[in-house]
């Protein structure tokens, strides 16, 4: 029996992964198992984790820059529209204060086209044309201005409804390309 023993010993030792080697009691059949279900439960928990934290990434930066994103789309439009309508009253009315107000509603437009810069990066060509495009109907309207002052109505009224109305038009349609870029983002 002595002879047995030895000679199994010196089996286990040439050949370690024998299952002849491996006296697992049922205890140690029973906790490796757990072990090995443990260890995959705390890998799929770290990969849910991790999953759950590029969500709510993604729905904070949803939440917070694109819905501030868009509300100041929705106040840049309406500058725009109080803009126009401002410019419509000096050219009908000619009160300073139609004037005046045009340009506090286009010192809001810049204020808020820059503000939507600050938080879109991505976008700065787009706010760029429509910063341009803004510019350019500032400018008109000064040219209109001056044409109002200068009692020279007729040329006024071509300027309104010719190239103050395009120039309007333009930074319309950036608006809208801007917003259906926002809400593509959004939906991704």
């Amino acid at each position: 029996i002595q002879y047995n023993q030895q000679e199994k010993a010196a089996q286990c030792r040439h050949n370690s992964w024998d299952t002849r080697c491996m006296n697992l009691t049922l205890r140690h059949k029973i906790f490796l198992g757990y072990l090995i279900m443990m260890s995959y439960t705390v890998i799929v928990a770290a990969y849910a984790i991790s999953s759950f934290i590029a969500i709510n990434k993604s729905t904070s930066e949803i939440i917070y820059v694109d819905g501030a994103a868009a509300e100041n789309l929705s106040k840049l439009n309406d500058a725009l529209l109080a803009q126009d309508l401002f410019e419509k009253r000096f050219l009908t009315l000619r009160h300073t204060e139609a004037e005046n107000s045009f340009w506090a509603r286009s010192r809001e437009f810049k204020s808020l086209l820059n503000d939507i810069g600050a938080s879109e990066g991505t976008l700065k060509s787009t706010i760029g044309g429509i910063g341009g495009s803004h510019e350019d109907y500032d400018k008109l309207f000064l040219k209109e201005s001056s044409l109002v002052r200068a009692r020279n109505m007729n040329e006024a009224e071509a300027m309104s409804s010719g190239p103050l109305t395009a120039a309007f038009n333009k930074i319309v349609i950036g608006i809208k390309d801007l917003d259906a870029r926002i809400k593509s983002r959004q939906s991704m």
